[in-house]
């Protein structure tokens, strides 16, 4: 039984007229010098390219990869083939030495910019070569482009992580059986538990202060062994300021829960008083 996840960016438009739909094979991503036959020195002359286009793809790469890309080149060998390059931190190099991530991503972002308006792209596996990061950003650009240019992106992918981007992408779970296959318009918990073998169970939870909204929204819910550091620590992940955060921590704990904030201050209270009574004689 196969499972994996097709992503659908957007939709077709047409227009009033007629439907423009262009197919762009994505070449496959494999180092391209595992796929060089020549066994000697590679000679090339090089081109660097400065086009509108190739800033916008140094940008986007540079994004993408936490990494700042100087410039794009065009490499040609002796033999007429013809190598893609970048420059990165004063070193230049060609995609005869780019990790395969690297050609991936520029080939792909050089095919979505160049793709002429209503296109349909179609893309396999694309978080293939890919760590979290780097395809998440990949695919915000790659939805960014989509809707402003009206293209359809097609793509699929078996990182469960996807479900994530559900705001910018349209899901289809796609699950084989037998001589079947069967496409499902939401990707269940079932289908995660198929992709990584665990089964996820949803929680609801209800709150009804400021305070738990704020901890929710944050997703960060922890358990503090140490009650000296508890509203420290609740302050720091709220990024409240100190000044303040404490008083409003306080009011929120004071108003919501009477009877265990008056447990929790009583022996302060008592203090207090034992004081006030001394300042007072």
């Amino acid at each position: 039984m196969t499972s994996l996840i097709i992503i659908l960016v957007r939709y077709l438009v047409e227009s009033t007229q007629f439907l423009i739909l262009l197919e762009f094979l994505c070449p496959q991503y494999i180092p391209i010098i595992e796929s060089e036959t020549q066994k000697s020195r590679i000679e090339y002359t090089t081109t660097t390219l400065s086009d509108d286009l190739t800033k916008i793809l140094l940008k986007k790469a540079s994004d993408i990869f936490n990494k700042e890309y100087t410039a794009y080149n065009n490499h040609e060998s002796r033999k007429g083939k013809t190598y893609i390059g970048v420059e990165s931190n004063g070193t230049r190099y060609s995609a005869l030495s780019m990790s395969a991530g690297e050609q991936k991503v520029f080939l792909l972002l050089e095919t979505i910019f160049k793709a002429d308006k209503y296109s349909l792209i179609l893309i396999d596996e694309i978080d293939l070569l890919l760590h979290n990061l780097a395809l998440n950003k990949l695919l915000k650009i790659v939805a960014e482009r989509a809707s402003k240019k009206n293209l359809q992106i097609m793509f699929t992918t078996h990182r469960e992580s996807i479900v994530e981007l559900s705001e910018l992408i349209n899901i289809r779970h796609i699950v084989t059986k037998s001589e079947k296959t069967y496409c499902f318009n939401e990707t269940k918990p079932d289908a995660i538990h198929r992709l990584t073998g665990k089964q996820e169970k949803t929680i609801e939870i209800f709150v009804e202060d400021d305070l738990a909204t704020a901890i929710l929204d944050k997703k960060e819910i922890s358990w503090e062994q140490d009650s000296h550091n508890y509203l420290s620590r609740i302050i720091e992940r709220l990024d409240y300021d100190k000044s303040v955060g404490y008083t409003k921590i306080i009011d929120l704990v004071s108003t919501h829960c009477q009877d265990q904030w008056q447990c929790y201050i009583s022996e302060v209270y008592t203090w207090l008083e034992e004081k006030v009574t001394e300042v007072r004689e």
